[in-house]
């Protein structure tokens, strides 16, 4: 009715993030909670820097809040804002 289509970006990243979350869920029932825990803080902070990198082909750095535009030059997905 809407003429709703999914993007093939969208389906990619959909199914990445479904696998990770299926991953994360899954491993718990096998793996010592210890060790779950630091692999779904990792996974977190990868599927973090990913969305990041993604909004970032999105938008301009200087559209970005300060916090987000401080990660982003961080981890070397920009280079920093001239000054002025």
């Amino acid at each position: 009715m809407s003429g709703f289509r999914w993007s093939v970006a969208n389906k990619e990243i959909g199914l990445l993030y479904g696998v990770l979350i299926g991953v994360v869920f899954v491993a718990w029932y096998f793996r010592p909670r210890p060790l779950m825990v630091v692999n779904g803080v990792g996974i977190t902070l990868l599927a973090g820097i990913h969305s990041l990198k993604k909004l970032r082909t999105l938008l301009p750095l200087e559209r970005l809040p300060r916090l987000a535009q401080r990660v982003v030059v961080l981890l070397r997905l920009a280079s920093p804002p001239a000054p002025g």
